[in-house]
């Protein structure tokens, strides 16, 4: 594939060539720009910040002062779209100046490395380029190539077949280059121009603002550059840098030194106009790559630095290149051809294989732990936050001596029936963020306190707003309007209620126990469950044995919860299948019941979680570090084993791969303990020692001056 031809920019960049005052003198081409890294020691939106400051003062010099006649935005229109999502307002001005030849872009996307990516990904930045160059006047007419490091041998190739005679170079030049221009040819014998850039892209970076001092710095130009320059020929002289902002006093400066002295002629021009003039015969010959770390450093660390992050980006490479455009080519009709999608999956790899990006050689955040313990985030496979009230007296007659049955669930019931949406969502929002200022970063929520079509479907849709592990808990009771009918609220369960919470869930869950639902009605509802493409999990054996590990095992459901009084059967069947055995020891410890023997479990090679059941009834805590501290203490379990079923084991419950573990590929959930080792979780129960959290890479919550301090 060959990109097109750059229309409209042609070599002058806008401006007539410039006749010399004094032909004995030497030219000397400004040529004033900015080398734009879209991410490096700082952040990408701190960089852009500096790119919109920038850009600001630049429309304004150029604007006011046409004197300052030129200058070149790196050759890579990503900086453009950059700066335009930020300042749309001000398309029409850039606009105005880019048509008018004053401001030159592209005719990349963005500065790529070029051995990091496909040669497909080098097509198509140089056809997205001249495309999107095209809205603002045309491309530059020269392959711009200031900083990659080094470059590949068929870059002559790519360059000839879009139209382009000229190339510009600096990192890679080999020792046998003696002069700045060559004829760079590559395997198939097509070739360019390559101006090298003696001593690199900044060479005429900060000139003095002193017109005499200006002089004075040519001659040492002169000098440093030496055998490269032809007797009396040209110097080009980048002014600008990394990051550097335009010099504004540059064109009365330019003017005054042209006066004071004839040896030198100065001329702001672009880098068409400059080349417009050189000469391109007899020029000597280099072949194939330019990877010479001989007059500058290629950096090759950065081929081999963060090796994740390339393998990610060839594989976005072979999906499009390979299978999205191909496969779309073979089976779809031409008017279903997926241009956007394709359109913007290139654009995103494209802007990946910018040189700082594709190279991982930006700065990451570095947050000195400085002893402190950091854990995976804790992954809660268990709670119930969706629910209005609360229930303190219930909790009170329990520790007076009254055992706990699950019959409070009907005042929970009828008081969030009552509530509006605003009153639960603002209580699911304050417990959501109550489990994250702890330190959990993936939680699952239920419903089961609504228990109408209505009420169920308005929970799991609020749900839905604070985690994707969503479970429809239509089957937690039976509600008072069917006392004597059992069979009427669960064919309600299976079919309306079903309907309308299946599209805003992931899971089924039932509660099978004596006084809630039977094996078989929780068989069935799990069933309906699977052919709505839910997957099951069930609440079995809190309340006394029963048959709600069978029925989970039997289902094939992720975990079966509670679990607190376990027969040897139902630990065989456990350790059998992949159903993770969820301990809440939360709710033992709320409602006085026996602790479940968590060491009889981890004996038989049953997978444990540990999870809160934060609820407003049996377990009001959402504090996984409590139930850290009680598995240790009440349930046989090591402080190691506790911590990692509150959080590999919870993923486990989840199906969940990429959280409740710490490593590639996961998501980097962290939390960092305000402690030296994980075991003070339960070595100081209650004390609060969350230091901060991350969640998917970001700062989440983080205790006042703790990552500073």
């Amino acid at each position: 594939m060959s990109p097109a031809a750059p229309p409209g920019n042609g070599r002058s960049g806008g401006q007539a060539p410039r006749e010399k005052v004094n032909a004995t003198a030497r030219r000397i081409a400004v040529v004033p720009h900015t080398h734009w890294d879209r991410e490096w020691y700082d952040p990408f939106q701190t960089f852009r910040l500096k790119l919109v400051r920038l850009i600001d003062g630049l429309l304004d010099l150029m604007e006011r002062d046409s004197s300052y006649s030129h200058f070149l935005l790196d050759g890579q229109v990503a900086v453009i779209d950059d700066y335009l999502e930020i300042r749309p307002e001000n398309e029409e001005r850039l606009r105005a100046l880019t048509v008018a030849g004053r401001i030159s872009v592209g005719p990349w996307y963005i500065l790529m490395d070029e051995f990091l990516v496909s040669g497909e990904t080098l097509v198509r930045n140089l056809q997205t380029g001249i495309r999107r160059a095209g809205a603002f006047g045309g491309a530059m007419n020269v392959g711009y190539l200031p900083d990659m490091f080094g470059h590949v041998a068929q870059m002559p190739q790519l360059l000839a077949s879009a139209g382009f005679e000229d190339a510009v170079v600096w990192r890679g030049v080999p020792s046998a280059a003696d002069g700045s221009a060559f004829c760079w040819r590559s395997p198939d014998g097509s070739s360019v121009r390559a101006e090298y850039l003696v001593a690199g892209y900044g060479n005429g970076a900060a000139l003095p603002e002193d017109a005499k001092a200006l002089v004075r710095r040519l001659h040492a130009q002169v000098e440093e550059f030496g055998t490269f320059l032809d007797a009396d020929g040209p110097i080009l002289l980048m002014n600008g840098s990394d990051h550097l902002r335009p010099q504004p006093w540059l064109g009365r400066v330019v003017a005054e030194a042209n006066q004071i002295q004839d040896e030198f002629e100065l001329a702001i021009t672009s880098l068409p106009e400059y080349l417009a003039g050189a000469s391109r015969d007899h020029l000597p010959e280099w072949r194939g790559e330019l990877r010479s770390g001989w007059r500058s450093n290629l950096l090759m660390g950065v081929a081999s630095n963060r090796v994740d992050v390339k393998q990610a980006a060839g594989r976005a490479e072979r999906a499009l290149e390979q299978m999205a455009e191909p496969l779309s080519a073979l089976f779809l009709p031409p008017e279903a051809w997926p241009a956007p999608f394709l359109d913007l999956a290139w654009k995103l790899v494209i802007r990946n294989s910018a040189h700082d990006s594709i190279c991982a050689c930006s700065a990451d955040d570095v947050v000195d732990a400085r002893g402190r313990a950091v854990l995976p985030g804790f992954v809660d496979s268990h709670a119930h936050l969706v629910f209005a009230g609360e229930r303190g007296g219930e909790f009170a007659a329990r520790m007076a001596g009254q055992p706990y049955t699950a019959g409070g669930i009907a005042s929970t019931v009828t008081a969030t029936r009552a509530a509006s949406d605003v009153t639960l969502r603002a209580g699911l929002r304050r417990l959501a963020d109550e489990l994250l200022r702890q330190g959990t970063t993936t939680y699952e929520c239920k419903s089961g306190y609504g228990l109408t079509v209505r009420d169920e479907a308005r929970s799991v849709m609020l749900a839905a707003e604070v985690t994707p592990e969503v479970t429809f808990l239509g089957a937690h009771v039976v509600p008072p309007e069917f006392d004597g009918d059992p069979a009427g609220y669960l064919d309600l369960v299976c079919g309306p209620m079903l309907d309308a919470c299946a599209p805003n869930a992931r899971w089924i869950d039932v509660f099978c126990e004596k006084g809630a639902f039977g094996a078989d009605e929780a068989a069935a509802v799990l069933a309906a469950g699977r052919a709505r493409g839910l997957l099951p999990r069930v609440h079995a054996n809190q309340l006394g044995p029963g048959p709600g590990v069978r029925v989970a095992v039997e289902a094939g459901a992720a975990s079966a919860d509670h679990c607190t009084y376990l027969t040897s059967a139902d630990v065989d069947l456990l350790a059998s299948a992949r159903t993770v055995a969820t301990l809440l020891p939360g709710v033992e410890f709320s409602c006085r019941q026996p602790y479940p023997d968590a060491r009889r479990l981890l004996g038989a090679g049953v997978t444990v979680a540990i999870a809160t059941d934060c609820n407003p009834g049996s377990c009001f805590t959402s504090s996984m570090a409590l139930c850290v501290a009680l598995a240790v203490r009440e349930m046989g379990m090591t402080t190691q084993e506790a911590v990692w079923s509150a959080t590999a084991g919870g993923a486990r419950a989840l199906r969940r791969a990429d959280v409740g573990h710490l490593g590639v590929g996961a998501r980097a959930d962290l939390l960092m303990l305000d402690a030296p080792s994980h075991i003070y979780l339960a070595y100081r129960p209650g004390v609060p020692l969350t230091a901060a959290v991350w969640r998917d890479g970001r700062l989440a919550a983080a205790r006042p001056q703790i990552l500073g301090g």
